[in-house]
């Protein structure tokens, strides 16, 4: 595949020394791919063949997210020995800084940002990369050791991973999403938690108690658990107490900010903030340099984002909701009468919550 995260693999690894072969079932042109970044370095241009018929020459298997494992390559692949990684793998084998991996259906995006400016804060060297703009493999390589990369992580991306381990990681919640690629909640929930899969007790796995899905993963997992609540007080992580956003871990308790200090709208955005909170505080993170990121973030683009306002007419872009479950936050956040504008692509999912 070769849209963002495939030309960043390929450029990725050319800078590196071994020579990329780009392959996609589309042509040049069609792609309008612009491959500057790739001229200074020798590499092969297999754009438009059958990836089967140069199998043989090839030493790795770089897949986008986007390819499915049911295309034939995947089964010619493991007969003929090459190993097929996602393109996140290659960015953590590349990489010297720690990560911080953001996963979940909903409100990635938002916390990934947000857990950024939260390192930024810190004055850590941090880098927002992943499902969130620009590919991991792209620039993990260029992180300094002392800094961070934060990763926007999605299910997509962990399916073709081996050795990916965070050294931070959390799952902000499993909805019903991607049912036409993985066919079940059951393995849609396996590859999520895969996220977590090569972490040791020295690694910190952050889990939504008020999920009963994330909350039902901690006894299976190998990384030190903690966890984020609206809901409930916690023994180790963030939670809301009378109000305030608190951090608790090794029983230092540790109030950030109050929670009606956040300037993004909605109550799944406690949530959010709570998970930023708890996956960037255990390594080391100044409580007011959390507080500091809190009360100043103002949201994402595409994501219940003002866009402007006529003849007393709010107009709202929510484009980044793509399955039901985020839509209903996004309806839930509103606090007037609202005409809802909903298209996309159909996943599979039930969408009779979101009718009613």
């Amino acid at each position: 595949g070769m849209a963002r995260s495939g030309l960043a693999a390929a450029t990725a690894l050319a800078r590196q020394g071994p020579v990329p072969v780009i392959n996609d079932s589309r042509s040049a042109s069609a792609l309008q791919l612009d491959l500057r970044d790739l001229h200074p370095y020798p590499y092969v241009d297999a754009l438009g063949q059958d990836p089967l018929s140069f199998l043989d020459r090839v030493d790795m298997a770089v897949v986008s997210p986007g390819v499915p494992p049911t295309v034939p390559l995947f089964a010619a692949a493991k007969k003929a020995g090459v190993p097929v990684i996602a393109e996140i793998e290659l960015g953590y084998l590349l990489s010297s800084a720690p990560i911080v991996a953001i996963g979940g259906t909903n409100g990635k995006t938002t916390t990934t940002a947000l857990t950024g400016e939260i390192f930024q804060a810190d004055g850590r060297d941090t880098y927002v990369l992943g499902n969130i703009g620009d590919p991991l493999s792209g620039s993990a390589a260029e992180v300094p050791e002392d800094g961070v990369i934060v990763a926007e992580i999605a299910s997509l991306q962990l399916e073709f991973t081996d050795s990916f381990r965070p050294k931070s990681a959390v799952l902000l919640n499993v909805t019903e999403d991607h049912l036409d690629r993985f066919g079940s909640m059951e393995r849609y929930v396996e590859v999520k938690a895969k996220m977590f899969a090569n972490q040791n007790k020295t690694d910190y796995a952050v889990l939504n108690l008020d999920n009963p899905i994330t909350a039902g993963l901690a006894s299976q997992l190998p990384g030190r658990v903690l966890f984020f609540s609206r809901d409930h007080e916690v023994e180790d992580g963030a939670y809301l107490d009378e109000g305030k956003i608190v951090f608790r871990m090794d029983g230092l308790r540790q109030v950030i900010c109050p929670a009606e200090e956040l300037r993004i709208p909605g109550a799944h955005n406690f949530d959010n903030a709570l998970a930023a909170v708890a996956v960037s505080m255990p390594l080391g993170v100044k409580p007011s340099a959390a507080a500091h990121a809190l009360r100043s973030f103002a949201g994402v683009e595409h994501r219940i984002e003002r866009v402007c306002e006529r003849a007393g007419v709010l107009y709202i872009n929510d484009s980044k909701a793509t399955n039901p479950d985020s839509s209903i936050k996004a309806v839930e956040a509103m606090d007037r009468p609202t005409v809802l504008l909903l298209g996309g692509s159909n996943k599979n999912s039930d969408y009779t919550p979101l009718f009613r």
